[in-house]
């Protein structure tokens, strides 16, 4: 997309797929296109069929991206929270500085320690949030894991 001011969102539903596109132009979003098709592979809002769900994504992307005359490679999509399963995982690193100041590298590896100690078959991490940080070096993550 390059645009930064290009935003596209995504729903899955059990009954039709949508995709829009709009565009942040002087304090407003104008919808600059959309794109349906009819859900395929979903039953009760749950993929049962990954490849038949991810031809019905693609295509209503496809549809959207015409439209709106922009390629789209990214976009935002709603997770219903039923689906969602959130855990608190606590990694732990020492952080090297005599400051004791933690660092974006610091955040990264303790993230990576938390879900390397908590990695499960079929679990994905989206998101972390930092909790809490103490001089000693010590930081808490939440990783929800699906």
């Amino acid at each position: 997309m390059g645009n930064q001011d290009i935003y596209v969102g995504l729903d899955i539903g059990t009954t039709s797929i949508k995709v829009i596109v709009a565009e942040y132009v002087q304090g407003q979003m104008n919808i600059i296109g959309v794109g349906s098709q009819r859900s395929e592979g979903l039953s009760r809002g749950v993929i049962v069929d990954i490849d038949k769900a991810a031809a019905a994504i693609r295509a209503a992307v496809n549809q959207a991206e015409e439209k709106a005359s922009i390629k789209i490679d990214r976009v935002v999509a709603g997770v219903p929270a039923n689906m969602l399963k959130i855990e608190q995982v606590t990694g732990m690193i020492a952080v090297g500085d005599q400051s004791k100041e933690i660092t974006d590298a610091d955040v990264k590896n303790v993230a990576a320690a938390a879900w390397s100690g908590t990695c499960r078959r079929n679990a994905r991490f989206l998101a972390s949030h930092r909790r809490n940080s103490s001089s000693t070096g010590l930081m808490t993550l939440r990783i929800p894991a699906a």
